[in-house]
């Protein structure tokens, strides 16, 4: 009984404050800046699951899921371009110098 009371005074406390402009954002970038790469996860997520059903095999079926959420929330190794690499700036100069070697 204690629990469950306690899991209910966290959970309503939880779902009232939970952010709207996360909430917006999150249900922008499901629907939104969809490329073709993204489709093609996702078509493969389905297909891995429909295989799965007809399979009856459970591992393959949470495979398929996680690969078509994967493309459904637009996540993966850089889905938050956090493992980016810079663009090194370079000088196009087209001066040069020569050494006289004896």
């Amino acid at each position: 009984m204690a629990r469950r009371l306690a899991f209910a005074v966290v959970s309503r406390f939880f779902l009232n404050n939970v952010n709207t402009n996360f909430m917006s954002t999150l249900k922008n970038e499901m629907l939104r800046n969809w490329t073709p790469m993204r489709v093609i996860r996702l078509l493969l997520g389905g297909m891995i699951v429909v295989q799965a059903i007809n399979e009856k095999n459970i591992l393959f079926g949470v495979l398929g899921l996680l690969f078509a959420g994967l493309a459904i929330c637009n996540l993966g190794c850089c889905g938050g371009g956090a493992c980016s690499s810079s663009i090194k700036e370079t000088n196009n100069s087209t001066e040069f110098t020569y050494e006289e070697v004896v």
